[in-house]
């Protein structure tokens, strides 16, 4: 894992940049130890009236580097990881034609789960990894089960839509594997 600069390598007068205002340069005008906060006034042009000013708490320091990561690709996220870590773990997590639940936006609730069956038949000739939603028919018929019940045989999920490759990106400052606006590895969101 990628580890953050902490607070006491930040001083007042560094040129840096921020995860929330990608490729704007940053200069820090101000620290307050009492609270471990870092203030940042943008250096470029900014269309808002009090400028591009953002404040870092202590929650938000994996956000602050002296790098120019000036594209969210070099960034760490908020778990210190890299979008390589996170893909290489869930390879090393899955395998091919297994089916696993998405959540919209990483939110892991009951019934609001969508299953889909992955492949990785295109990792070596494009790097990429499909996924296609997958339902199955409830007991007795009544209705379609939606998120992935291990107790239902492999062989009575049905595809419900088209395959198409998982797109990488961050969602709440995490690295996400994204089917549209649902995302498969929510087990790297849930706390702790």
């Amino acid at each position: 894992m990628s580890h953050p600069e902490k607070y006491d390598d930040f001083n007042v007068g560094d040129d840096v940049f921020c995860l929330a205002w990608l490729g704007m340069p940053f200069r820090v005008t101000g620290k307050d130890d009492a609270q471990r906060l870092i203030f940042l006034d943008g250096q470029g042009p900014c269309s808002l009236k009090e400028g591009c000013v953002i404040d870092i708490n202590p929650n938000s320091m994996f956000m602050l580097t002296h790098k120019l990561w000036d594209q969210i690709w070099y960034w760490p996220d908020r778990a210190g990881e890299t979008y390589t870590q996170v893909v290489e773990r869930f390879l090393d997590n899955h395998h091919e034609n297994q089916i696993v639940t998405g959540y919209l936006g990483a939110a892991a609730e009951s019934g609001a789960g969508i299953a889909f069956k992955l492949s990785f038949g295109a990792l070596s000739a494009r790097n990429e990894i499909f996924a296609q939603p997958m339902a199955a028919i409830a007991k007795h018929g009544d209705g379609f089960v939606l998120e992935y019940d291990s107790s239902i045989p492999t062989s009575e999920w049905r595809p419900t839509g088209p395959a198409a490759p998982l797109k990488i990106q961050m969602t709440m400052y995490r690295w996400s594997l994204m089917y549209g606006d649902i995302v498969l590895n929510w087990e790297d969101f849930a706390p702790g």
